[in-house]
């Protein structure tokens, strides 16, 4: 299996793009990745504007 890398810039987007719509597990899918990557990326200061956000991964919709 291939490791996909992404750049610093694309994970801060994909954290501001989850913040605006709420949702990860929604954004993570439009982007391909897996939410729980993107809920990793919501909790690091580097990539969320230094905020502790919400973990809302609405895993059961």
């Amino acid at each position: 299996m291939k490791t996909r890398l992404f750049t610093e810039e694309f994970k801060k987007k994909a954290v501001e793009l989850s913040v605006s719509r709420g949702t990860v597990k929604d954004v993570a899918e439009e982007l391909g990745i897996r939410a729980e990557l993107l809920s990793k990326w919501r909790n690091n200061p580097l990539y969320n504007g230094g905020y502790l956000l919400a973990d809302n991964t609405n895993m059961n919709k």
